[in-house]
């Protein structure tokens, strides 16, 4: 009983392998059948949907070819409006350049005149100081004496301020201002200083009209300022209308749409 029942478990399993194969068999008749049948059914959507993307750029471009027309007299508006600014740019640079060349000549003109002026009135107050120190010996003499006279006071002022830290200095200023205004009195009275020299004293060994340092660097930094700043905001406005004219021009040929002429900066 027991070997019979192995043998009918044997032919069951037999069994069972058939149908697989038969199944296996009926798959590939399948596929063999309906492969080419897939294959053309693919190949007809998508030529279907090239023809589609093929119409949709065809309409795409239709409708930047009538953009492109219905733009057309803003592309002349910029077309007139570009050589318009170009020339009116043109024209403006080479007013800019005359107005720069007079600013800046008369810049320099000026500068060359404060040198002259600065080393002419230095050699005249050389030459005049030079012809009069005989006569002012004596009074160079006397400076020099009231200088070592009164240094021991400067001595004294310094120590007390610096050591001490007793600032008498205000104390001096007070007594000289004092000193002077007295002096104005006498000179009221009698006609004659005792704090100072007389005008002629002081005019001859003391004084001299000369253009100071302080005006010729006044002079040059102005000269500056002219060709780093007001020069070139000459041709501002020039350069200015050039680019938008060039812009314009551009504009003629943007494509699909064009802006008009005066949203163009």
């Amino acid at each position: 009983m027991t070997r019979y029942h192995h043998n009918n478990n044997t032919e069951n399993e037999s069994y069972d392998d058939s149908n697989d194969v038969q199944e296996g068999f009926v798959e590939d008749a399948l596929n063999g059948l309906f492969s080419p049948v897939q294959k053309l059914f693919r190949s007809a959507v998508k030529g279907i949907t090239d023809v589609i993307d093929g119409i949709d750029d065809m309409i795409q471009n239709f409708i930047q070819i009538v953009c492109f027309f219905k733009t057309v007299p803003k592309r002349f508006r910029n077309l007139e409006a570009g050589f318009d600014n170009i020339f009116k740019g043109i024209e403006k640079e080479f007013t800019a350049l005359g107005f720069a060349f007079q600013m800046g000549f008369d810049s320099i003109t000026d500068m060359v005149a404060y040198i002259a002026e600065f080393v002419n009135t230095y050699i005249q107050c050389g030459v005049k100081f030079a012809s009069n120190f005989i006569g002012c010996i004596p009074f160079y003499l006397l400076d020099i004496v009231g200088f070592v006279l009164y240094l021991p006071v400067q001595i004294l002022l310094w120590i007390f301020s610096e050591i001490l830290s007793i600032d008498l200095y205000p104390t001096e200023e007070k007594i000289w201002n004092s000193i002077g205004w007295i002096n104005s009195m006498f000179f009221s009275l009698t006609g004659f200083h005792f704090r100072h020299y007389p005008k002629t004293v002081r005019e001859d060994c003391y004084m001299c009209k000369r253009l100071k340092t302080e005006a010729v660097v006044r002079q040059a930094e102005e000269t500056d300022r002219v060709f780093s700043e007001d020069i070139p905001c000459q041709f501002d406005a020039a350069t200015a209308q050039l680019k938008k004219g060039a812009q314009q021009i551009n504009e003629v040929f943007a494509y699909p749409r064009a802006r008009n002429s005066s949203e163009v900066s």
